[in-house]
């Protein structure tokens, strides 16, 4: 229904988030869609869902870079529509490699079993199976962490203790001209930014 303005309009009033499907969409047809989805001033958030339905879908029209280029072009935080299909081992990969791509959620079949054959059940999980993927899919949020370049403790610490400062390699006399030959770099229990090479040779 991404073509159906009579239902975005509609859509557009409600203060939820909304969880618009790209697949099978077209660059226009989701900028059209998001023009009239953002229309009014609330402020829901729109995600845009990639993947589609293929009984199951193959792993070679599953794409995942395709999250990237989304985000990137319409600045909307993405989601992962998986349906590869449930026995293959992919089943349990591809949605934790979505994640760490940028997907911020996961739609994902489930059945409670999958051998009596009912709606999706090619690419439907068992509870058992569902469980673990939810369990390595938080495990992978923890792992991807924060963007900014900024220390935790046990980095800060690591830093203190393994980044490598310049030192002096013999004794340095006073009035002593230092060369290359007086200096190297060594392991040494220092918070500070270590000396320049440059700015110690010749002095």
């Amino acid at each position: 229904d991404i073509s159906n303005n009579q239902l975005l309009n509609a859509v557009s009033e409600w203060d939820k988030d909304i969880y618009l499907s790209c697949g099978g969409a077209t660059e226009l047809e989701i900028y059209r869609a998001l023009e009239i989805l953002k229309s009014s001033d609330n402020n829901k958030k729109i995600i845009l869902m990639h993947g589609f339905q293929n009984f199951p879908t193959s792993k070679e029209e599953t794409n995942l870079n395709r999250l990237k280029t989304l985000a990137q072009l319409f600045l909307q935080p993405v989601g992962f529509m998986d349906h590869i299909d449930a026995e293959n081992e992919l089943s349990q990969i591809l949605p934790l490699l979505a994640v760490a791509s940028g997907a911020c959620v996961i739609e994902k079949h489930i059945t409670m079993n999958r051998s009596l054959k009912g709606i999706d059940y090619y690419s439907s999980l068992e509870p058992e199976e569902m469980a673990f993927l939810v369990k390595r899919i938080r495990d992978v949020k923890t792992i991807s962490g924060r963007s900014e370049i900024v220390f935790g403790k046990e980095e800060s610490l690591y830093r203190k203790k393994m980044k490598k400062h310049l030192v002096a390699l013999p004794s340095i006399n006073m009035g002593q001209i230092i060369t290359d030959r007086d200096v190297t770099y060594k392991r040494a229990e220092c918070s500070d930014y270590s000396a320049n090479y440059e700015d110690v040779i010749g002095k």
